[in-house]
């Protein structure tokens, strides 16, 4: 009797011990190249602080002065075979679930026509690998059934850059159905030339970066016309950003924003978009030349 219930107190002591234990999570499973099928929007999301350390450590490896590394540029952002247009920081492209990637290519006579621009391979465990037809490679994870994929540059030129892809509308129509509201925040670094030389020259000798970030909101009215208000934090000072101007959202679903001389002496930067779908967007924002920060941009 005794040993009876020995092993009854043991039993439920396994059962408590096992109950106790965090449920066991499996690597997601069951992916192929038809998982990419569509129109997917591109966001480049360190390439300003990569810059940085890129120009701290040609400082710290050469002796006196110190030439400017150029910009990071690009890739899946800032590419002109983008089927969006060359926009820094963003792209777009259509994977057609073959290991192709199709972008867009200059014809001898000047037009632009679709053309593969680079090839995909996504494995059974859902992670991939990409590869621009320019030389850029890159190792990648696809999310949430195909809808999204994370990818990270490992090519020498650009390694270590990251960003992320959003399967969207294929096309969109010439304006806004009704005015919409976006907000979006984003922070980078921007480069400061010292020594009297402009920033982004071959002359630049020495290089120096201030913290900079914007948070505001967008309106996008039906009349093409659109609102911007918000705050900028450049020079060690914030300032308030309020403009206005007219914008043109193309068959591609890339935003261009024109605000004018007069909202343009109250904006310090220039702003570019692609709509994901009615309810999100990428949008770019150059302070000046070399610095670009990209942020989602989210209904309101």
């Amino acid at each position: 009797m005794r040993v009876q219930k020995t092993l009854i107190g043991s039993g439920l002591l396994l059962c408590g011990f096992m109950m106790s234990l965090p449920s066991v999570s499996f690597a997601a499973s069951g992916c192929s190249n038809v998982s990419l099928n569509g129109t997917y929007n591109a966001q480049v999301e360190n390439a300003s602080f990569i810059n940085v350390l890129n120009t701290i450590r040609a400082g710290a490896t050469n002796s006196g002065t110190t030439t400017m590394p150029p910009p990071t540029t690009g890739g899946f952002g800032d590419n002109p075979n983008s089927l969006g247009g060359q926009i820094p920081g963003l792209g777009r492209y259509y994977f057609d679930g073959n290991g192709n990637i199709i972008g867009q290519a200059l014809t001898p006579s000047g037009t632009t026509m679709n053309a593969s621009v680079g090839t995909y391979a996504v494995n059974y465990d859902c992670t991939g690998t990409l590869r621009l037809n320019s030389g850029q490679t890159y190792n990648a994870v696809v999310a949430n059934a195909g809808t999204r994929v994370l990818f990270m540059q490992t090519d020498s030129a650009g390694a270590g850059i990251v960003g992320s892809m959003d399967r969207s509308s294929n096309s969109c129509g010439s304006a806004m159905g009704s005015s919409q509201s976006y907000g979006f925040s984003m922070a980078g670094a921007q480069r400061v030339g010292v020594n009297g030389a402009a920033a982004g020259t071959t002359n630049d000798q020495l290089v120096s970066f201030n913290p900079y970030a914007t948070l505001g909101s967008v309106t996008l009215n039906p009349d093409g016309s659109f609102s911007l208000r918000g705050w900028t934090f450049s020079n060690g000072s914030v300032q308030n950003v309020s403009s206005t101007g007219t914008y043109t959202l193309g068959f591609d679903c890339s935003l261009k924003f024109n605000f004018g001389s007069t909202a343009a002496a109250a904006t310090p930067f220039t702003l570019r978009g692609i709509l994901v779908d009615q309810e999100e967007g990428v949008l770019s924002v150059q302070p000046d030349n070399n610095s670009t920060a990209t942020s989602r941009a989210s209904v309101q």
